[in-house]
Parts: structure tokens; C-alpha cells; sequence
């Protein structure tokens, strides 16, 4: 299903002014799309790529400049080497609070995985990528994993990476997973 032909946005937020932008779905990567109120949020700028989107919005109550990064990594460990590279170089430029979310598909240990075989090397990848860009991992308050998979597989391949001043900003958040029966990601609120 195409993003552009599913008109899910107007069912997340009906009853609110809101804005978007989105990435088409490629192969077999699933589409994206970012979202926001316009009655807390005023978008400066936005940028898409193949395998993310950024948006740098100010949030109104306080004029405060965030970078959010909705990813949507691709399988192969090499592209995914290349996005993590790009990456990087925009958390490292990025000097206030910034956020990286979605489905990275890669785990940070093999217990994040359940039923479901993982490279080592891709999980030392994936952990260099999160120390080279200064981020820190939110951990989840009531879940292990994000996604069910067919015959019984799990892992935790959605996640919220932030830098140290989005933790300074907003020390208290807490991520949960929301249960659904409808889809193999489970959504984090």
C-alpha cells in the first residue's frame, strides 16, 4: 500500500490543523510519514531522502528549534551503513534538541531479538552509529520488543534516539508501545 493512496492522516488527527510530509514507499520498504500540529508546531524546513525524513519545526509554547528524523532503514547492512553515516553527520551538526525515530531494523544486543538471527557485526554497527552521533537510546516503560514477526519472532527495531539536550529538555519522558492486533509494529506513544 502506497502512503499516498492510504489516507491515514486525516484519521490520526481529525479533529486538530496539522501538516505533514511523507516519502514514497521504495521496493520493499514502507513509505513514511511525519506529521505534526500546526496549533504547537511551525515547520521551518524539511528535507527527504529515500530511507528518512527530517523536519525542523519550532514548538510554539516555548520557540524552542527541534530537528525530528523519521527513519526508515533498509535491510542490507551496507545501505544501512550509508544512512547511518548520514545520519551522524547531521546529529553532529544539529546544536539543539534533535530526535531520531522509527524502524531502524537493527537491534542494539541479541536479546532484542526473539526467534530471529542477528549478524554481530551488524549490531556493532548499529551501536557504533548511535555513539558516533552522540545519541542516546529511550528505553521503553512497559514492552521488550516493537515488532511481531510470523511463527513467533520479535525484535525491538522501532526506537526514539535523542542527543543530550532533548534529555536536558525533557528529562521525564516515558515511551510506551501501544497494543494493537492489526499491525506487526506495535506504535510508541
Amino acid at each position: 500500500m502506497r502512503i499516498a493512496s492510504w489516507n491515514v492522516r486525516g484519521l490520526v488527527w481529525k479533529h486538530y490543523a496539522f501538516d505533514s510530509i511523507q516519502v514514497e514507499a521504495n521496493e520493499r520498504s514502507g513509505g513514511l510519514v511525519s506529521m505534526w500540529r500546526t496549533d504547537i508546531f511551525s515547520l521551518l524546513m524539511s528535507w527527504k531522502r529515500k530511507h528518512w525524513s527530517a523536519t525542523i519545526v519550532r514548538y510554539l509554547p516555548s520557540n524552542l528549534v527541534i530537528l525530528i528524523v523519521n527513519v526508515y532503514a533498509p535491510r542490507q547492512e551496507s545501505r544501512k551503513k550509508m544512512v547511518w553515516d548520514k545520519l551522524t553527520n547531521i546529529a553532529l551538526k544539529w546544536p539543539g534538541p534533535l530526535c531520531f525515530l522509527g524502524d531502524f531494523n537493527a537491534v542494539c544486543s541479541p536479546e532484542e531479538r526473539f526467534r530471529e538471527a542477528t549478524e554481530l557485526s551488524s549490531i556493532a554497527n548499529f551501536n557504533d552509529f548511535i555513539t558516533n552521533a552522540s545519541l542516546i537510546d529511550q528505553p521503553l516503560s512497559n514492552d521488550v520488543f516493537t515488532w511481531e514477526g510470523p511463527r513467533g519472532k520479535f525484535s525491538r527495531i522501532d526506537r526514539f534516539l535523542v542527543n543530550h539536550e532533548w534529555v536536558t529538555r525533557w528529562p521525564e519522558e516515558v515511551l510506551q508501545t501501544v497494543n494493537t492486533n492489526k499491525l506487526y509494529h506495535k506504535p510508541i506513544v
